[in-house]
């Protein structure tokens, strides 16, 4: 997961990128995320939700307005060209060994450990993307 992203988001979706990810794709979303009164100050690698969470502010009207202004039909169609997965704590609470994977588009990957490491939460959770 993004750092900051949406506490308790178990299927993270789009609003789980952070601003600098969408940038990619939407050179506007800081200029959006202003007018929706959504304050970015230095957190560009928290996430979309996280960020509105802590505005109040639903996500949806964020790329609602985005779509609205690209003049794009639908903000859900993006390409993902690489996944960066950040650790957090494991089910015990204790911090991750791995702080941080990066998967790029094309490349195969294996996960491999004991049952119960959380291989199948993980490819869950980037399925889920």
């Amino acid at each position: 997961m993004i750092e900051g992203s949406a506490r308790g988001n178990t299927n993270p979706g789009i609003d789980a990128l952070s601003v600098e990810e969408i940038e990619a794709w939407a050179p506007h979303i800081r200029e959006v995320l202003e007018k929706m009164g959504v304050g970015v100050n230095g957190n560009e690698n928290s996430s979309i939700a996280y960020l509105c969470e802590e505005s109040g502010v639903d996500p949806n009207d964020i790329f609602a307005a985005l779509s609205e202004q690209n003049n794009q039909k639908d903000y859900k169609n993006i390409i993902v060209k690489k996944i960066r997965i950040v650790s957090g704590k494991d089910k015990t609470g204790g911090v991750e060994s791995v702080k941080e994977l990066v998967i790029k588009q094309g490349e195969v990957v294996a996960f491999v450990g004991p049952t119960g490491s959380g291989k199948s939460r993980l490819l869950s959770d980037v399925e889920s993307l």
